[in-house]
């Protein structure tokens, strides 16, 4: 099937054109208009949850299992507000991944 013994360097690339475009500037409105959108989603999203999660701490009778639930997915979905739009801002701005592999990880333990 493959022959371990070719050579690519008798291949000459550039007599193959490449049809896709490989770097994609996105516009500043654009980024500026997501950023517009997702600011007040995060902290909106950021005091819900955290407003949440004191209610559940403060109020032992507000501790039934329905509300645990809706407090842990509160945490997850901080937890995701805090992570998320960074990442996905960071990507706008530098059209590639520059976090390093450390906050990789951390984005696809989330996710």
């Amino acid at each position: 099937m493959y022959d371990d013994e070719s050579d690519d360097d008798d291949i000459n690339y550039a007599d193959h054109p490449f049809i896709n475009t490989i770097w994609d500037h996105k516009p500043f409105s654009d980024i500026i208009v997501e950023m517009a959108i997702i600011f007040p989603v995060v902290v909106l999203g950021i005091f819900g949850n955290i407003l949440i999660i004191h209610v559940l701490v403060h109020n032992p009778p507000m501790r039934t299992p329905t509300n645990l639930l809706i407090g842990n997915m509160a945490a997850a979905d901080l937890l995701s507000l805090l992570i998320h739009p960074w990442v996905i801002l960071t990507y706008d701005f530098f059209q590639n991944y520059q976090l390093g592999p450390i906050v990789c990880r951390g984005e696809a333990a989330v996710e």
